[in-house]
């Protein structure tokens, strides 16, 4: 009788192991963000807060406990002429305007046909922000990455990025 307590201890014991390496896959949902012109997937619903970096912006922000990275997306609201706006960002990287800022980094990029840039900056030395600007009719979408500074980006990280769509040409 001791044996059979002490083997269903053991069945115990090793399937709570074996269980705790695996995570529930979380569901992904698409939230729509009318008012700001944009729809994305996310395993949790977007925190929409008033952004504390950019005046004048909503902020989107998810985070991914289990790779300890996060994302937010700005919304700026006040119009900018988007050539200027990403001449200013561009000019700013390569000159090293801010500090941690890698210039080799710079990229242009687009989405739907609208241009945008992306750089990545050194925050501490295990931390890295990623940043990337996309202009639409001049209204900017400000995405900040932040994620180890020694694994590349998440899956699930990637998975958000990419399922970002606008769902109006007219912000």
């Amino acid at each position: 009788m001791r044996v059979r307590h002490e083997f269903s201890a053991l069945l115990m014991l090793l399937s709570s192991i074996a269980g705790s390496g695996q995570r529930a896959a979380a569901k992904w949902t698409e939230y729509v963000f009318v008012k700001d012109g944009f729809a994305i997937t996310s395993p949790a619903a977007p925190n929409p807060h008033r952004s504390t970096q950019l005046g004048d912006a909503t902020a989107y922000t998810v985070h991914f406990p289990d790779t300890n990275e996060g994302i937010t997306l700005r919304v700026l609201h006040q119009p900018h002429e988007c050539g200027t706006y990403l001449g200013e960002l561009k000019r700013g990287v390569l000159a090293g305007k801010q500090a941690g800022v890698n210039p080799s980094s710079l990229k242009d990029i687009s989405i739907n046909g609208y241009d945008g840039v992306r750089y990545e900056s050194n925050l501490k030395p295990d931390r890295m922000l990623e940043e990337r600007y996309y202009c639409v009719k001049n209204r900017f979408y400000a995405f900040a990455i932040i994620r180890s500074a020694d694994q590349p980006l998440s899956a699930d990280a990637t998975r958000l990025l990419s399922s970002f769509r606008l769902i109006s040409d007219t912000p």
